[in-house]
Parts: C-alpha cells; sequence; structure tokens
C-alpha cells in the first residue's frame, strides 16, 4: 500500500462467494472513512470463475476481480502490498480433503506469498493485515457453557480441526493477522432454518413435527446465530479500526449476543408466523414453494454440542449489532419474504 492522501488503498478479498461479495458491494454503497490513509480504495476480489464487476460512476471505491485458482503459485496478478486480505473461501465438498484445500492449502501459499514480500521490502509502508474468515466450529464445549475468545479449543469433527489449524498458520506468520470466528450465518438468501419452521407453522411438511421427536426447552441445545448483514458490519468495523490505527486483536468471535435454546427460536418464531394475517402467509409459502414439503429440522441440528458464544471483544471494542437477537433478525426477513421493507 502506497501512503499519503493521494493514493491508493488497496483491499485483496481472496474468495468472491456470499459474505466478500456483501462486503464488497456495501463498500460500495457506504465507503469506509479513510482519513489520511488514501483518498481512494480500490478492491481487488479474487475467485476462480470470471465475474464482470462495475463501479459505480462518481465512487469513491474502484472494483475488479482477477480469475484465478489459489491453488495456482503464480500470484503476480495480486495486489503488492494490499492494505488488508480478507481470507474467505468456501470448500468445493464437505470432507477433510476439501477443507485442506479451501483453507489451508491456500492460506500457505498466500501467507508465504506476502511474508516474502515483506522481508523484501520492509520499507514500503505496513504489512497487509490477514482477516482469516473462521468458525466457532473450533469450540468442541457442551453443558451450556458461556464460550468467548479466551475460551479453550478441542474440535472432535475434521471442520473445526481444519479450520484451528488455518488459524494457527495464520498466528505464526510474520504477517499481521485476525480470525473471526462465525457462528452460524442466517439472512435472506439463508434461509435453511426458516424454511423448516415455515413448513411446520403452515402445516406443509411431510412430517408436521419438522423431522422426528420434537424438542422441549429444557433439552434443547443452545443455538448461536449471527445475520450476515451483522457479518459485514462486523469485517468493515475491524477494517475502519485498521484505517484509524486502533488496535486489532488476533481474534474475534463473531456470534449476536443472544444465544438461545433451538426450541425456543423454533416455537416462538413458529407462533409469529401462524400470527400473520392469511395473504402474508400465502406470500411466505409463495416463497419457498414445493421445497415446504420436505420439511426436516433446522438447520444445525445434527450438531454436537451446547454452548453460548459471546462476542466479548467486539462488544469491548464498541460494535453494536444491527440484530442484536435471532426475533429482531427473523423478523425483518419474514417481513421481506412478505413484501415489506427490509433492513441492510
Amino acid at each position: 500500500m502506497m501512503t499519503g492522501s493521494a493514493h491508493t488503498a488497496e483491499l485483496l478479498l481472496l474468495g468472491y462467494g456470499q459474505l466478500n461479495s456483501a462486503l464488497a458491494n456495501s463498500l460500495l454503497d457506504e465507503p469506509l472513512q479513510q482519513g489520511a490513509i488514501a483518498s481512494r480504495l480500490r478492491i481487488c476480489a479474487v475467485s476462480r470463475s470470471r465475474r464482470d464487476l462495475v463501479t459505480p460512476a462518481g465512487s469513491p471505491v474502484d472494483l475488479e476481480h482477477v480469475a484465478m485458482d489459489l491453488r495456482s503459485p503464480d500470484f503476480s496478478r495480486l495486489p503488492e502490498r494490499p492494505l488488508a486480505i480478507v481470507y474467505c473461501l468456501t470448500p468445493s465438498e464437505m470432507s477433510p480433503k476439501g477443507y485442506r484445500e479451501a483453507y489451508v492449502a491456500p492460506l500457505r501459499a498466500i501467507l508465504a506469498h506476502y511474508e516474502a514480500a515483506l522481508a523484501r521490502s520492509a520499507d514500503d509502508g505496513p504489512a497487509p493485515h490477514v482477516f482469516f474468515i473462521s468458525s466457532t466450529g473450533v469450540y468442541a464445549q457442551e453443558d451450556d457453557v458461556e464460550v468467548t475468545e479466551e475460551s479453550p479449543t478441542a474440535p472432535s469433527r475434521f471442520s473445526g480441526q481444519i479450520m484451528l489449524e488455518a488459524e494457527q498458520r495464520l498466528q505464526a506468520s510474520t504477517l499481521p493477522g485476525t480470525a473471526v470466528r462465525f457462528s452460524g450465518i442466517y439472512g435472506p438468501t439463508r434461509l435453511g432454518m426458516l424454511r423448516g419452521i415455515v413448513a411446520a407453522a403452515l402445516g406443509q411438511a411431510a412430517d408436521a413435527s419438522s423431522g422426528g421427536e420434537q424438542e422441549t426447552p429444557d433439552r434443547s441445545p443452545f443455538t448461536n446465530r449471527i445475520h450476515d448483514a451483522d457479518c459485514v458490519r462486523v469485517l468493515k468495523f475491524l477494517l475502519q479500526r485498521l484505517i484509524d490505527g486502533k488496535p486489532l486483536d488476533a481474534l474475534y468471535l463473531a456470534s449476536d449476543p443472544s444465544p438461545t435454546r433451538r426450541a425456543e427460536i423454533v416455537n416462538r418464531l413458529g407462533d409469529h408466523i401462524r400470527e400473520l394475517p392469511p395473504q402474508q402467509r400465502e406470500q411466505l409459502a409463495s416463497h419457498f414453494g414445493d421445497s415446504l414439503s420436505k420439511g426436516g429440522l433446522p438447520e444445525g441440528s445434527g450438531r454436537a454440542g451446547s454452548k453460548r458464544c459471546m462476542p466479548e471483544r467486539l462488544r469491548q471494542a464498541g460494535f453494536r449489532f444491527l440484530y442484536p437477537d435471532y426475533m429482531s433478525g427473523y423478523s425483518h426477513i419474514i417481513e421481506g419474504l412478505c413484501g415489506g421493507p427490509e433492513r441492510s
């Protein structure tokens, strides 16, 4: 990155799936306050498939896409010294092989590339700050225990183990880095849990009990969630701290501060849906269409353990959630699906 108000700061987005594309769009709509860092922000988005991206006229943000396979050792088309790197890849398959190919091997290569560049030209400005998008799956706590950034990690599943391995590689890097552990992400395009609840509430599931034995509040595990709009806001918040020269921790747990038992979510949202006017219930059912007949337990029902994730460091840093609990988030999603306005 070149310093000085007449120059451009660069943000490298590695992986251009739902989260990073939403981040880029949000930065185009509401740019960061860049202060003395630069007069413009240039976003370089990288994914394997080609994308035609357009920068709005008059925007202080430039957006371009680079189609490349991050498993390739040739990174010559990437920015030489970005301000920050947001690493958010998606596994090609839910297997140890798929996870390693997404989270470990490319991350090692990227870190090695920029570590070498930093060693060659240490006087060309600050080192890129790497934000690695991780998961609360690295925790294995049970018995409803509260979990924070200080809690130990001992994942029993391959997914959590591999994510933790990637975090540890970042921690060992000579580059500054931050792992952001998101909990269960939901939103207007992540409706797996809501679909099952709608199906049961409207009596359109093949099994009205939503897939078998019904949970009761006293035996239901805690579920931890974050609206995808807040995921973007978390990343923008951390990027703004970087630009402002404020300290960044090596780890943030990003989950709304209201962990809730799954049975409560299912019951309360089900009641909310049944209380909607008939026309809105019809609109909601129409949105899901034939998929309602699949029914099924809410997403996350097969995950082991029950813990309460608390975003202590984000709260201490002054971050405020747009959707601080599941009800505020899901009720606005339902409102949007029924034709009402949706906050973003």
